[in-house]
Order: structure tokens, then sequence, then C-alpha cells
């Protein structure tokens, strides 16, 4: 997967290169570089970005990252600091990325403590997708602390109130760590229901780990395979950011401060 972010990174630099003032093309040109782990290039694009348009509120998100993937952590959370102060919008997520830090530095109790209230005030504003990505963070925040029940009635809500794959797979995969296959199943007939491939190749990273919680390792393997072979054969304009090969990969806990942005 690295090697196709760096050749978005090289398509987007080109796009840039030709159109200096294009802040949405130079963010993304951040994004892919992020993604491809260019973290320098990261931040000075979107410093680029902010230069034009310090309100530009889409920047703020890859700049804290890769300030966070690169171990600068007081750089981070002031990105977030200041991402909260700019608006409604910027508050929410800024919430949800301090949270996501908070995972990533092992603090899960401190998550906990973030998220609660900001999915209230989410809930208030009937900002339905913001408290679903709350929800789903709540539940590997709860999962890490062993709280099974409490993981549960999260992820039950994410699944609630978000109906597309960075909120089903994430909460598909709390259900199996909690050993609660039928909503497992439940949520893997969501996304095989939904049109496009990409979609439902997420069905089959569910049933792979299904399978390889149940040790049926070469089962397991053929349907992550085929979720990437879905994955691949979906238009480059129609998938989400997060690839199976990559989401697969992912327990209820953080390992890296960039996972939420390929969910948001």
């Amino acid at each position: 997967m690295i090697g196709k972010f760096e050749r978005a990174v090289a398509v987007s630099k080109q796009l840039v290169d030709t159109y200096p003032s294009y802040l949405l093309g130079r963010n993304n040109y951040a994004a892919y570089a992020l993604y491809a782990g260019d973290f320098a290039t990261a931040i000075d694009q979107t410093d680029m970005v902010l230069q034009q348009n310090p309100s530009y509120q889409f920047a703020f998100l890859p700049r804290a990252l890769a300030y966070l993937s690169r171990g600068d952590l007081k750089a981070g959370l002031d990105t977030y600091a200041r991402l909260e102060q700019l608006n409604a919008f910027g508050a929410s997520l800024a919430k949800l990325g301090l949270a996501d830090a908070s995972m990533y530095q092992g603090q899960y109790r401190e998550a906990v403590r973030l998220l609660v209230p900001a999915i209230a005030v989410d809930e208030k504003a009937s900002n339905v997708s913001a408290a679903a990505a709350k929800y789903v963070a709540l539940a590997e925040a709860y999962a890490a602390l062993d709280r099974r029940d409490a993981a549960v009635s999260a992820a039950n809500k994410a699944a609630a109130v978000g109906g597309d794959e960075s909120v089903l797979l994430p909460a598909a995969l709390t259900f199996l760590w909690a050993g609660q296959e039928q909503k497992v199943g439940e949520l893997a007939g969501r996304l095989d229901n939904m049109p496009e491939d990409t979609q439902r190749s997420y069905a089959r990273i569910i049933a792979g780990e299904t399978l390889r919680r149940h040790h049926r390792a070469n089962d397991a393997i053929d349907a992550l395979r085929d979720a990437q072979k879905r994955h691949d054969a979906t238009p480059k304009h129609s998938r989400s950011s997060t690839s199976p090969s990559n989401a697969a990969a992912k327990a209820p806990t953080r390992s890296s401060p960039t996972r939420r942005l390929s969910g948001s």
C-alpha cells in the first residue's frame, strides 16, 4: 500500500506545482504524504495551506497526525488545540483527535474521559457521523480497559447511528473481541449488502477475522485475499481510504495515530 500512496503523492505534487493556490489539492497532497510516511512533507504542505487560509479546517487533522506520527506530541496536541478553537466542526474533530492521541499513549481512561462528554455534544447537535466515530473510539478504549459490557454498548451505539464501513468494521471487530458473533454476522451482512465491491470487501475482512479467531488460518487468508481483490477492483474514485490489508490488522486498540484519518 505504501507504493500506491507514493504514486498518489507524485501525482498530487504535480497538481499543486501546476496550481499552487488549489487548497484542496495541496491538502490531499499532504494527506497522501502522511499515508506514505513522509511526515515532513505532510507538515510543510498543511502549513502552506494554513498560510493561505488559516481557517481551512481540513488541514489541521493531517498536520496533527503527521506530528504525532513522528513523535512530536506537543506539536500534535497544539494543532488539535488550534482546531478546537476554530468552529464547532473543529471542536468535535479535535476531541476525537485528542482521544486518539491518548489511546496511542496507552491512556485509555483519559480517552474515555474526553469521549463521553464529546459524544453528548455531538448528539445534542445532531452530528450523527461525529458521534458514530466517537462511539467507535469509545468501544476501543473500553476494550483496551477490558470493560467488555461497556465496549459492547458503545459498539452497539456506533452501529446504530453509523452506516458506513468506517463505523461498521471496527464495531464488528469489537463484537468479535467480545465473543458476540451473532452481532458480528449482522454487521457483516449490512456491509455485504452495500452496492460497491470496496464496501463489500469489509464483510470479507470480518469473515477472515472470524475464521482466524477459530484457528482456520487457511480459510482466513483466502477471505482476506478476496477482500483485497474486491477492494482493488473498485474504481479509485469510489474507494474508501482504508485498504483491507490495513484494516484487517486493526485490533480494538490504537497502534498508530494515523488510524482515525483513514476512517473519517
